[in-house]
């Protein structure tokens, strides 16, 4: 083990990392990672950490900042662990994505198989997140609600967060203003749909598992989809934070059905925001959820919309489930960040014409992919970024694959 440098150092930072670190090399060819880089940084960095296959810095000072690096929207930029891309511009975000997405599918084998990648830009690269969870600690008899620091469990107080939507925003001033929870350990969860209706819902979630709302709204937080549907929301189950991208997403995904006679079976299907709009063009949906927030919402939401095509699964994506589902002539799966290894399970049993890929983790999408593509039944015909989170290393994609 080699000793670590005793002061500061200085790192010029050659690029960006999935973690959302930059990375740089020392004289002895040693690797360090560091937060809040960008791309051609001169910097003076202090070792933190020394791990197996490389070095934890911070920055003590920048010397020259690259040609990328811009002031942060946001003044807790250098503490917050929420958003790691705050220092690069967002045409440089754009960039280091790309570079990243590209490199998931070159390090697993199957950088050939990728057509072009478009990039989908977010509408606005702040205010867009409809739904925020912040922790909650006491502090001198008060509650302090705030986001996690970089690395750390210790929380940040904030009066409000730049990539919040203002009604999130909102929700949150009023929520300490009037002192509507107390200072007991746990997280805020707070939701706002996008009609303009100030539809907008809290709940506190202590750490005995007890949840209790802080705010419910006169009408239900609902999100339009790209067919016109209005679905549910609940503070209680996952759903698509920047409203107008997944709508981009939910329009690519309903233009998979080839037309009113096509059966799908839809894995991770959530509350829905991908369901309703297959159900609404497809002859039949089969849709699997475990969640049983996002069940009960799953539900709810088809039953409002009289989408009687739609069978429910409750059940985990297993490589079991797959003989009990389909026919199908499209698969459709929005797995969270670890994927779904049983992909090739289901395109096994189904042998669908189309597969729609939604992935929030490059990494996992390659791995699931590989074995599929190895096959050499199926191709990669397209392929999308949608910048679901800017400002972050977050990554949304959808990968459209055809049996040949």
């Amino acid at each position: 083990m080699m000793a670590e440098p005793d002061g500061p150092v200085e790192l010029v930072i050659e690029g960006m990392l999935h973690s959302g670190e930059a990375f740089g090399r020392l004289a002895d060819g040693r690797t360090v990672h560091v937060p809040n880089g960008t791309p051609g940084d001169r910097l003076s960095v202090r070792i933190t950490d020394e791990r197996k296959s490389h070095l934890e810095a911070e920055i003590a000072a920048v010397a020259v900042p690259g040609p990328d690096r811009v002031e942060p929207p946001c003044p807790h930029a250098d503490a917050c662990g929420g958003c790691d891309f705050q220092f690069l511009s967002v045409a440089a975000q754009v960039r280091v994505k790309l570079d990243l997405f590209r490199r998931a599918f070159q390090q697993h084998g199957i950088g050939g198989h990728l057509p072009e990648v478009e990039f989908h830009r977010s509408p606005e690269p702040l205010g867009y997140r409809h739904r925020l969870r912040l922790g909650v600690v006491r502090a001198g008899g008060r509650p302090l609600i705030g986001l996690r620091r970089r690395h750390s469990r210790q929380l940040l107080e904030i009066d409000s967060c730049p990539v919040a939507a203002p009604a999130v925003n909102r929700l949150l001033r009023e929520i300490r203003d009037r002192h509507l929870i107390e200072p007991e350990p746990g997280e805020l969860v707070l939701l706002a749909g996008d009609r303009g209706t100030g539809d907008v819902e809290a709940i506190f979630e202590d750490r005995r598992g007890g949840t209790r709302w802080i705010r419910r709204p006169a009408e239900p937080v609902r999100f339009r989809t790209a067919s016109d549907l209005e679905i549910g929301l609940s503070p209680l189950a996952f759903s698509q934070a920047n409203p107008a991208v997944a709508r981009e997403i939910a329009s690519r995904i309903d233009g998979l059905v080839k037309d009113r006679k096509t059966r799908v079976v839809e894995l991770f299907a959530g509350i829905g925001t991908f369901t309703a709009g297959l159900a609404r063009k497809a002859a039949w949906v089969d849709a699997v959820e475990t969640d049983a927030a996002a069940l009960a919402q799953l539900k709810d939401n088809l039953q409002r919309l009289h989408l009687l095509n739609v069978k429910v699964f409750p059940a985990a994506v297993s490589a079991d489930l797959a003989p009990r589902t389909g026919p199908a002539g499209l698969l459709v799966l929005d797995p969270p960040w670890d994927g779904c290894e049983a992909l090739p399970a289901f395109v096994s049993h189904l042998k669908p014409e189309r597969i729609g890929y939604v992935s929030c983790h490059p990494a996992t999408l390659a791995r699931d992919l590989r074995p599929v593509l190895e096959t050499g039944s199926y191709r990669i015909v397209s392929c999308g970024l949608f910048d679901q989170f800017p400002m972050t290393a977050h990554i949304e994609s959808v990968t459209v694959l055809e049996r040949n």
